[in-house]
């Protein structure tokens, strides 16, 4: 049972934080995406907020 649990955590830990460092990545790719797109004048008031 206890190499069971370390194979566990020796897998889950790496997957998870790869996981959430996508997930940081890809938000911070749609926020930059997004600025992008509304950088026009009529759009960044409403925009950030």
């Amino acid at each position: 049972m206890r190499e069971l649990y370390a194979w566990f955590m020796v897998f889950y830990v790496p997957v998870s934080l790869c996981v959430f460092a996508l997930a940081y990545v890809a938000g911070w790719v749609a926020r930059g995406v997004s600025d992008r797109e509304t950088s026009t004048p009529s759009n960044t008031t409403g925009g950030a907020r």
